[in-house]
């Protein structure tokens, strides 16, 4: 009996522990999406949680891609991510309050 209510209290607190997790865009994460056509806008209009760039220092540049053989002078980091960045700040920013 009393091995019957240890494993009946044993359930009751493991199920009390657990988490319902929900899934979203919010928690997924983004990479290697400098191989679309519009790297930071895709992942960003998606929502995505986070987005990760492969950085490479070449010639005082940060170069954007999984290995050298994929780094290309226009393909950099400003280019890629960092001004688009600063565009949608700027956007919201001077965007009227929504009430």
């Amino acid at each position: 009996m009393r091995l019957i209510i240890f494993f009946l209290c044993s359930i009751i607190a493991f199920e009390a522990t657990a988490q319902v997790n929900k899934y979203s865009q919010a928690n997924a994460h983004s990479h290697n999406d400098y191989e679309q056509k519009n790297p930071f806008h895709e992942a960003y209009n998606e929502q995505f949680g986070s987005i990760e760039a492969d950085v490479h220092l070449v010639e005082g540049k940060l170069l954007v891609g999984h290995d050298s053989k994929d780094l290309s002078q226009s393909r950099t980091l400003e280019n890629l991510y960092l001004n688009p960045l600063s565009q949608y700040n700027n956007k919201k920013k001077n965007a009227p309050a929504a009430y």
